[in-house]
C-alpha cells in the first residue's frame, strides 16, 4: 500500500501554483485599507477645520485671509479686487498644491471630500497607493494650472480637480475592462 499525504505538496509544486510576484503584490495592495485616500481626507479637514479656528467665517464659505494665504490668488487680500498688488505665481509655485487642500465653506468641503471617499478608495486598490499618490497631485496640480490659465484674479481652492483627474483614471480603467 502507498501512503498518500493530505494537504502537502513538494516545494516544486507551491512555486509553481504560486501568482507571481506583481500580482501577489497588487493582491495584498488590494486587501489593505485605503491609507492614501483616508490621509488625504484628514489634510483636507485639518486645514479646513485649521482655517475656521482662525476665522469662523470660513464655515459659511467666506474669504478669508487665510484662504488667500494659500490659495492660487494671483492678488494679495485685500487688494484682489482692485488687482494693484499682484503676485507672480512662478515664485510662489507651491499655491498650485495649497490651493488644493483649501475649501470655502462647510457643502464645499463635504461634497469635495465625501466623492474623495466614495472614488478614492476603487482607484486606490485599482492602481495601488503609490501610483494613487501620484495620480492624485498630477490631477490636482493640472486642475490648478488649469485655474491658473483662465481665470487671474479670482482665489481658488478646493480638491474638486483632483477628484475629476481620479473619475478620469476610473472611466479609462473600467473602459479597458470593458465596462461602458
Amino acid at each position: 500500500l502507498t501512503q498518500v499525504a493530505i494537504g502537502s505538496q513538494c516545494p516544486e509544486c507551491l512555486r509553481e501554483a504560486q501568482p507571481a510576484l506583481r500580482q501577489r503584490a497588487h493582491m495584498w495592495s488590494a486587501s489593505k485599507p485605503a491609507l492614501v485616500s483616508y490621509i488625504l481626507i484628514g489634510i483636507n479637514l485639518a486645514v479646513f477645520l485649521y482655517l475656521a479656528a482662525r476665522d469662523s467665517s470660513t464655515l459659511g464659505g467666506s474669504l478669508t485671509q487665510g484662504h488667500l494665504n494659500l490659495s492660487e490668488a494671483k492678488c494679495n487680500f485685500p487688494n484682489f479686487l482692485r488687482s494693484s498688488s499682484c503676485i507672480d505665481l512662478r515664485s510662489q509655485l507651491w499655491r498650485t498644491v495649497t490651493s488644493g487642500f483649501i475649501h470655502f465653506g462647510i457643502i464645499h468641503i463635504a461634497f469635495n471630500m465625501y466623492a474623495l471617499y466614495q472614488i478614492g478608495p476603487a482607484v486606490e486598490r485599482m492602481v495601488g497607493r503609490t501610483r494613487f499618490a501620484l495620480l492624485y497631485f498630477a490631477a490636482l496640480l493640472a486642475g490648478s494650472a488649469g485655474v491658473a490659465l483662465s481665470d487671474k484674479f479670482t482665489p481658488s481652492g478646493g480638491a474638486s480637480g483632483a477628484i475629476f483627474g481620479l473619475f478620469g483614471v476610473l472611466a479609462v480603467a473600467l473602459w479597458r475592462r470593458g465596462i461602458n
